[in-house]
Order: C-alpha cells, then sequence, then structure tokens
C-alpha cells in the first residue's frame, strides 16, 4: 500500500466514518485492505452477526462479511473490504451508519403494555 496513495486514503474514510456511528468502533487497518468494526452487541440487540449481515444485505443490499466467518469469538465485529472507491465506501457507510441508527432505535422502542383493567361497555340504552 502507498503511503498517500488511493487504498491508504479508502481505508482511513472507512475507518473514520465506521468509528463516527455511535456504537461502533473501528481503528484504522494496518496492512490489510479491510476494515474490522466492532458493535455493541446491547445496543443493535445483535444475538447472530450472521443475521445481521443478512439483513443489511436484504435491506441496504450491502455485502460485508460477519466475523463470525472469521473465527471470530464474539457475533459484534463484520468485515468489509475497502477496495471500492472512496465514493462508494462513503456512501456504503453512510446506510450502514442509517440501518444500525434504524436497529438502535428499534431497540428502544418499549413494547406496548397491555392493560389488565377491562372496559364495561354501558348497557343502558
Amino acid at each position: 500500500i502507498d503511503p498517500g496513495g488511493r487504498i491508504e486514503r479508502q481505508l482511513a474514510l472507512t475507518a473514520e466514518r465506521l468509528d463516527e456511528i455511535p456504537g461502533v468502533s473501528c481503528v484504522a487497518p494496518r496492512g490489510a485492505l479491510y476494515c474490522f468494526p466492532r458493535l455493541d452487541r446491547e445496543l443493535f440487540g445483535i444475538d447472530s452477526d450472521e443475521e445481521l449481515v443478512l439483513d443489511l444485505l436484504r435491506s441496504e443490499r450491502i455485502l460485508v462479511t460477519h466475523g463470525t466467518g472469521f473465527n471470530w469469538p464474539e457475533p459484534d465485529h463484520f468485515r468489509i473490504v475497502c477496495l471500492p472507491d472512496a465514493e462508494v465506501l462513503d456512501r456504503a457507510v453512510g446506510a450502514i451508519g442509517g440501518y444500525l441508527g434504524r436497529r438502535a432505535e428499534a431497540q428502544r422502542i418499549p413494547a406496548p403494555a397491555t392493560s389488565s383493567l377491562r372496559v364495561r361497555s354501558n348497557t343502558n340504552a
């Protein structure tokens, strides 16, 4: 990787943009052509990273690889290759951020409470 070259800039851009997403932490790779960000499992409600990446693919048409596919022990990472043009990566990371934001918001919405009170009907007509 040429210092200051296209790929180095793409790696830095991707890592920086991923790290800006609340609940995501990403360190710029050194020598690799991909980023491997960590996700807050509780914030995003992640039980399976494989299901997460499939849902991301269906929802946003963005293909990343689940971290457990690379023998990572917890379902809290994914791998994104940084070879596409910077503009493509920028849009993709923006879409990933939007997807994760919606997922986090869905985790915060409480389930509707059920009432144990019964409504009496007025039978006096």
